[in-house]
């Protein structure tokens, strides 16, 4: 499993559940752009919250809003992440603390994406075991 922790400009641990109960998300385009180009090479699933129930899901309630913990396949993930301005019928979101853990198929190497971004992104081998 690799765990990888995005530090976002508004979806922080203080911000999440305050945007939840709304029926909000603070992450930006560019940061969407980012985690889909760390996962882009990966297959396999991926640990986040849906406002959709899943196969492996559990139920969460945020100020009478549903949501679900949910290990849904990356490609869902990618396609269905909702940011600031973007809103679907299925959203996906970054799990509190932004900590993705991505249950790979294929061990794949993350380094290129995070090519020119500096102290941006980080990435902790140590956890891809």
């Amino acid at each position: 499993m690799l765990e990888v922790q995005l530090f976002t400009r508004m979806e922080g641990l203080r911000t999440w559940t305050e945007l939840r109960k709304e029926g909000l998300c603070g992450l930006t385009p560019d940061e969407k752009a980012v985690t889909v180009s760390l996962l882009d090479a990966a297959e396999g699933t991926v640990e986040c919250v849906t406002d959709y129930p899943s196969d492996a899901s559990s139920p969460i309630n945020l100020g009478g809003m549903q949501y679900y913990r949910s290990v849904i396949p990356i490609e869902e993930f990618v396609s269905t992440l909702r940011t600031v301005s973007q809103t679907s019928r299925r959203n996906c979101y970054l799990p509190r603390g932004s900590i993705l853990r991505v249950r790979a198929k294929n061990r794949f190497d993350a380094r290129p994406a995070l090519d020119g971004l500096g102290e941006w992104c980080y990435l902790d081998y140590s956890k891809n075991l």
